[in-house]
């Protein structure tokens, strides 16, 4: 690569290099407002590369010559309208340059990537400019470019040259796939006319005959081709297993190898020893917590020079059972559901899976047909301990979350039950309470939870005898079980003292309800939302970013007052968005840097 031309684009390769190696965040891309492109439109009424004029097929795009995925900034300096051929075509020829647009691969390749990364980049920069020294070099770009945009360029001059023959008319891709196709066709005929009469090639050609065998490896079953004259060793390239070879000579016949592998499988039935051993091994060596597999290694080296083994290695130690090398892959296949490996690479940690007890129900929740099976219906909860749950959930929310789309995200994001089993609950405690399908919640409409209960069976019940989808279910003695599915509901609520007590912000006794330890639920429902606000950020994230993500969220779902800190009261937790991911996600996110430029990572 010439090395003047590295140096004359050193910046823009520079601030590259600096994003990739994440020594600063992606700068945060944003659309043109309509002021913005009109004033756009007025400096650039055609496009700059093609010369062709805007239009509704082919509209004006916001292009960034230094591409914000590679490190390019959000500023003028770094924009330029392109029509959207013209735009959707570089992207392709970095496709086909670096052979991806996600940056999470670059990184995984660099600093092998890094030639292409320079290339592209100069080129970038060149196509837009004019540098003929740099298109010059990069020719292949430029008819990459072409191709893709499927007419013929001149980038120096950035105008359009229409196509005057028609040679030129042909697009250079047409022309390559005729080529193409003329030197297949000429290679097939080549081919036939090379083909014998018979329909035994081999003997025409003088190739030996092939026989096939059956790998002898721990369960592998692969088939073998081998040459009926081969008097070698031959390994399975599946398993690795290395099988002997035949001590005939070259006209040797397939019974004589088959042979000598049957005696070599028998052999091996008999020296090695059986899987349970190696199991009940390993087994001894662990404990509940993790250690690594380095740890795991060493304790088995010690226990094969207790045994008197002269070498004392994992995979010495996997001979003696007939098990090829790869000492956490023999773990995994071999004792799979009775260890937990965690991790990747040379750092993974095993441990012994907990005996998993199961426990009886203390009453074991039979489904009522047509109200809370799986078959077409109501999909209530069998379980109506469930439901109960679910009840107490919302009356925790009364005078916090204002917007029934709202609470059912969070019924369903704290996961009480499946998703189509709680959204019914939802619906029905709506349509108990609120005649009207109003978007927002008045909760001074809104009983005692036990009240609530007598709705949704008086709408449960109604639903239930007039559906034609469940006519067939409505039988006295299933209306009996519903009944006696919501009173069980009512008691539970009964013994649980659950009080109808709204909480007023401005009194200082509702403040430190507010303030208590939220529950289980609350805290999954949290976390599930702030994962999911940070899905689309590409890791690390500024803690500002976040708080724009949530204010937009709280917006988007009708809310007036979009702080954060009413973002966090939907969840029962006090205002600090930074303590409550410290406290309460540090399995997931880790939170480094300085204040106030605070960066969230997520934990791989």
């Amino acid at each position: 690569m010439n090395a003047e031309l590295i140096e004359k684009y050193s910046q823009p390769i520079e601030d590259a290099i600096d994003y990739i190696e994440e020594k600063r965040i992606r700068s945060p891309s944003r659309p043109w407002k309509p002021d913005q492109r009109s004033k756009w439109k007025l400096r650039y009424p055609k496009c700059p590369l093609c010369n062709e004029e805007y239009s509704k097929d082919n509209p004006m795009t916001k292009e960034h010559i230094h591409p914000t995925v590679l490190g390019g900034y959000e500023r003028d300096e770094n924009i330029i309208p392109l029509c959207e051929k013209c735009n959707f075509a570089r992207n392709n020829v970095m496709m086909t340059v670096l052979g991806t647009s996600a940056i999470k691969n670059i990184r995984n390749r660099w600093p092998i990537i890094k030639p292409s990364i320079q290339r592209f980049i100069i080129w970038c920069h060149a196509s837009i400019y004019g540098d003929e020294d740099a298109l010059n070099q990069y020719s292949d770009l430029n008819l990459e470019f072409s191709r893709e945009r499927k007419t013929t360029f001149s980038f120096s001059s950035n105008e359009f040259q229409p196509p005057t023959s028609p040679k030129e008319k042909l697009s250079l891709w047409k022309r390559a796939e005729t080529v193409g196709r003329n030197a297949m066709k000429s290679a097939s005929e080549s081919i036939k006319s090379l083909k014998p009469a018979t329909k035994n090639h081999q003997e025409v050609i003088g190739l030996p005959e092939r026989i096939v065998l059956h790998c002898l490896g721990q369960g592998c079953e692969q088939q073998l081709r081998i040459p009926s004259d081969h008097t070698g060793n031959f390994r399975c390239p599946k398993c690795k297993h290395e099988h002997l070879g035949t001590d005939s000579s070259p006209g040797s016949s397939k019974t004589s190898i088959k042979e000598k592998l049957k005696s070599k499988s028998s052999q091996k039935t008999e020296n090695t020893l059986p899987i349970e051993e190696f199991q009940k091994i390993i087994l001894d060596h662990l404990e509940f917590d993790p250690v690594l597999g380095s740890e795991l290694g060493i304790k088995i080296a010690l226990h094969m020079e207790i045994e008197g083994h002269e070498k004392c290695n994992t995979t010495e130690f996997l001979k003696l059972y007939g098990i090829p090398r790869g000492f956490k892959k023999a773990i995994q296949k071999h004792l799979e559901r009775l260890v937990i490996i965690t991790g990747t690479g040379a750092g993974y940690s095993i441990a012994k899976a907990k005996p998993i007890t199961k426990e009886k129900p203390i009453s074991k929740a039979k489904s009522i047909p047509g109200f809370s099976n799986a078959e077409p219906g109501m999909r209530m909860p069998a379980d109506n301990r469930k439901v109960c749950e679910m009840l107490v959930f919302i009356e925790s929310k009364r005078n916090i979350c204002t917007n029934w789309v709202e609470l059912k995200e969070l019924m369903v994001a704290s996961k009480f039950d499946s998703k189509t089993r709680t959204k019914p609950v939802h619906h029905y405690y709506q349509k108990s309470v609120d005649q009207e399908s109003r978007l927002l919640i008045d909760w001074s409409q809104i009983g005692r939870p036990q009240v609530v209960v007598d709705l949704m069976q008086e709408k449960a019940l109604q639903f239930f005898s007039q559906s034609e989808m469940i006519h067939k279910n409505n039988t006295d003695e299933n209306r009996q079980r519903i009944k006696d599915y919501f009173n069980e509901i009512k008691e539970m609520l009964s013994l649980l003292e659950v009080k109808n007590t709204p909480i007023e912000l401005n009194n200082n006794s509702s403040q430190k309800q507010v303030q208590e330890e939220p529950s289980d639920h609350n805290i999954v429902a949290f976390r599930t939302k702030i994962l999911d606000l940070l899905i689309s950020e590409e890791s690390p994230v500024n803690l500002k970013n976040l708080n724009l993500n949530i204010i937009t969220y709280m917006k988007s779902i009708g809310y007036e007052s979009s702080h954060v800190t009413e973002f966090l009261k939907l969840f029962g937790f006090p205002r600090g968005l930074k303590r409550a991911i410290e406290k309460h996600m540090e399995e997931e996110i880790t939170i480094v840097g300085k204040a106030p430029d605070w960066m969230l990572k997520k934990n791989s």
